[in-house]
């Protein structure tokens, strides 16, 4: 395979970490089967694996797999992904959604690696939304350069100086966040069934052991 400009500017480290994703990641569907919201879950739990771990940018998929849009494709789903987790279900645009896609990569596709992406995307709702919308693109969008980006950039540093990035901003850790989210659920009139068929608690996020916590959060709250 020629390789392009882009390539042969890369420095031996990048090669190297390229040529190590490529040969783990072997082919399109595992790559799109391992890079998907179902998996945001399991990538969180290893979180400083995935940080040390050889990986590619968003910019560099598609040629790296030869296939034109792959890299589209598995951002938008990640967009999905979000929206999957918000409890307003108006049906969002289409089209805005690809728009929203093709942003993404291009102000952040030389920077946003594979890892980054599914750490941002898995975390957004707990650590990064700001937005009172239940789907808000936009947010989403800004979110990843003003808060997300400059903490992942950080790690490559020393990522053994990792500390919760919401604990930094308000005094709650990611756990913390989770369960008063799921508490002013309660308070809305969701049960403790309707948390555990949420996609939040199905993919792993809250666990059973965490509920009576919640529980005793909404009526102190309420």
């Amino acid at each position: 395979m020629q390789k392009s400009s882009e390539q042969h500017e890369l420095s031996q480290r990048q090669r190297n970490d390229l040529e190590a994703f490529r040969t783990h990641f072997d082919s399109v569907e595992k790559l799109t089967r391992v890079f998907a919201p179902a998996k945001w879950g399991a990538m969180i739990a290893k979180r400083e694996s995935c940080i040390k771990s050889p990986c590619i940018t968003l910019a560099q998929i598609d040629e790296v797999y030869h296939t034109d849009g792959l890299a589209k494709q598995i951002v938008r789903n990640q967009f999905v992904g979000v929206y999957s987790m918000c409890t307003a279900k108006d049906p969002y645009n289409t089209n805005s959604l690809e728009i929203a896609a093709d942003l993404f990569i291009a102000k952040y596709g030389k920077q946003c690696t594979m890892y980054a992406m599914m750490m941002y995307f898995g975390n957004y709702i707990t650590e990064y939304k700001s937005s009172f919308a239940q789907f808000d693109m936009q947010d989403i969008l800004q979110q990843f350069g003003k808060k997300f980006l400059p903490w992942w950039n950080s790690q490559q540093e020393d990522p053994s100086q990792y500390k919760e990035q919401k604990q930094l901003e308000s005094g709650l850790t990611g756990r913390d966040a989770l369960v008063q989210l799921f508490a002013s659920r309660l308070q809305n009139g969701e049960t403790l069934n309707d948390l555990r068929n949420s996609n939040l608690f199905k993919l792993g996020f809250c666990k059973e052991e965490d509920l009576a916590e919640i529980q005793k959060i909404a009526m102190e709250t309420f």
